[in-house]
């Protein structure tokens, strides 16, 4: 029986699983979307191998959208040209895809440009993450974990304890996103979350330069 640990705590939207976790998923996804759309359960069963009514799976499936690797309606499910890239990629190239992933969230992208080129402490992070992100308290920890392992993931930062350091700003904020924007031209964050978080162990990665992609 599948173990269920989803819980509804509020606070800003993040994805619960980092994008080193979601992109082992995606040779599995391209298959399945490759000709076609599918619904939830179909991608419950053959991409996350869990309960065809898994509340985990829809939890998954929200992060690959907020990564911009899937998108549609849970009963129109496809994959993105994003997503194509990263699995058919290598080296420099996959970097700068995963990179632009990593961008497509805005909270991620945010903490990002204001610790880039410095180092800092979890515990700076963790209090930025819930004064200025409005993330819960109850899930500031899982936030934390998804949003390291994913800058890792992608080259932007090194950890080494409880020390990050974010490497300089490499001209990625022209990246396109998937972010809104209100009436002044600032970015929305949305406050609707579902939260649940089984991490993977960090590997670190070398930094590299980037590249403009546009995905459109």
């Amino acid at each position: 029986m599948e173990k269920k640990s989803f819980k509804r705590t509020g606070g800003t939207r993040f994805p619960n699983y980092s994008l080193k976790q979601v992109i082992t998923n995606l040779k599995d996804f391209l298959s399945k979307t490759h000709t076609k759309t599918i619904n939830i359960e179909q991608l419950n069963v053959g991409v996350f191998k869990v309960a065809v009514k898994s509340l985990n799976g829809k939890v998954r499936y929200s992060s690959l959208k907020q990564f911009g690797l899937a998108t549609g309606e849970y009963s129109s499910i496809t994959s993105t040209t994003l997503a194509s890239s990263i699995e058919l990629s290598s080296g420099e190239e996959k970097v700068n895809h995963l990179r632009a992933a990593f961008f497509n969230v805005i909270t991620f992208k945010n903490t990002f440009e204001t610790f880039q080129n410095s180092s800092a402490n979890k515990s700076k992070i963790i209090s930025y993450a819930v004064s200025t992100l409005k993330v819960h308290p109850n899930s500031v920890n899982k936030f934390i974990e998804s949003l390291l392992e994913s800058a890792e993931c992608a080259s932007l930062c090194t950890i080494n304890g409880d020390d990050v350091k974010f490497h300089e700003d490499l001209g990625i904020t022209n990246i396109e996103n998937q972010k809104e924007l209100d009436e002044n031209g600032e970015s929305k964050i949305n406050t609707d979350t579902d939260q649940i978080g089984e991490f993977a162990d960090t590997k670190s990665l070398c930094n590299r330069k980037i590249t403009m992609y546009n995905y459109s």
